[in-house]
């Protein structure tokens, strides 16, 4: 059954925008001192995840038309070319503003690898070293190397039955989740940083795999399953919060991280599925309910057109607004008070909140928006 889902993709915008302020809501907290709110904040790391099952699920969408999508050089060229003009504008923007950063408190070891790495895009592959300067673009990183391949993935899927596309999303989904909690319990933490292209990349995938099995195989009852996601959803948020809220101590903010850091990972990567089902629910013409108005709401819709300018310059204008609270001296020169620094109160994120949309609202309209259609006209 193929079923053009476009309409209902105006949902996904909702979803990104979501994402994107709880990554930056996740990010503030790491700098913030008190209130009634735990000092990590809610689980942003499955944001990071539905970043990539939801592109998968959408090019596929997009792009999955005819006999032969993607499969010419002449449709490849245009299709990278589109990417070109989403990424790099951005990418190296959000750069420019870190830029002071990165020279004036890393040690000069540091400087001269993270620039190549960073400049050619390829920090996703090497671990910490390579996210000293605006660390959140290795997600961009990792981007990059699931579009390389999208078109000959798109290929490849496309000719698989609805039974083998399960049998692939089951797996992707899997390694997600057995390399995550091996890498947890078994080794350090931080290694995570070091694989991070290797399981995003089965993320995208399934991603992909989600979106064939929706104009394949639809499902009969949409919207109960879509309300159904959408209170896991907020479940999954409850639960973050509370156990930050349960294992902190107002001088220990390295427990309470570590319980979060947990908690988090692992229902980062157990949540590939819930999202591949969300997404297929909301792409349904037959989709209503609360939650699918909630996401098609014109403000929601709009933070999602804003989502990734506000995603890509987001740290380095924070970590100015730390540096000038700090009195001139870089945030991680500053001692840390319990594990956490301490600059902000909890309140101090609506009024950054709304500094950081303007911002991104000015880099959409003024940089993202023309250079995406200057290239595209190329």
């Amino acid at each position: 059954m193929d079923v053009d889902y476009q309409p209902n993709l105006i949902a996904f915008d909702g979803l990104r925008g979501i994402g994107a302020i709880l990554i930056t809501l996740g990010h503030f907290s790491t700098l913030w001192a008190d209130g009634p709110f735990p000092m990590i904040g809610p689980d942003y790391l499955s944001a990071v995840t539905l970043f990539f099952v939801i592109s998968g699920f959408t090019m596929v969408v997009v792009y999955d038309r005819g006999i032969s999508p993607l499969e010419d050089w002449t449709s490849k060229k245009e299709f990278f070319k589109k990417r070109v003009g989403r990424l790099v504008p951005l990418y190296y923007l959000s750069l420019l503003i870190a830029l002071p950063d990165l020279l004036l408190y890393n040690s000069s070891d540091i400087i001269l690898p993270t620039v190549l790495l960073t400049v050619f895009w390829v920090q996703s592959l090497t671990g910490l070293i390579g996210t000293s300067w605006n660390g959140p673009l290795w997600t961009v990183s990792a981007f990059v190397f699931c579009y390389l391949l999208f078109p000959w993935l798109l290929h490849s899927l496309r000719k698989r039955s609805i039974k083998h596309l399960k049998i692939i999303t089951t797996v992707t989904g899997l390694v997600s989740i057995v390399v995550t909690l091996g890498l947890i319990f078994y080794t350090k933490a931080s290694l995570l940083m070091h694989l991070q292209v290797f399981f995003r990349i089965p993320q995208f995938v399934l991603g992909m795999c989600f979106g064939l099995l929706c104009k394949r195989q639809p499902f009969k009852n949409p919207t109960w399953i879509a309300e159904t996601c959408f209170l896991i959803a907020i479940l999954s948020q409850a639960c973050a919060i509370t156990i930050c809220e349960l294992f902190r101590s107002p001088d220990d903010f390295t427990r309470a991280y570590g319980y979060w850091f947990l908690y988090n990972y692992i229902i980062e990567f157990v949540c590939v599925f819930h999202q591949g089902l969300w997404l297929m629910a909301l792409a349904s013409p037959e989709c209503k309910g609360l939650g699918f108005s909630i996401l098609s709401h014109p403000v929601l819709q709009f933070l999602g057109k804003i989502s990734f300018a506000l995603y890509t310059i987001h740290w380095p204008c924070i970590q100015w607004i730390a540096f000038t609270i700090a009195g001139g001296v870089s945030y991680q020169a500053v001692p840390k008070d319990g594990g956490a620094w301490r600059f902000f109160h909890w309140w101090h994120y609506f009024p950054i909140l709304g500094l950081l949309l303007l911002l991104a609202t000015l880099v959409h309209y003024v940089v993202e928006a023309p250079s995406r259609r200057w290239i595209a006209s190329k």
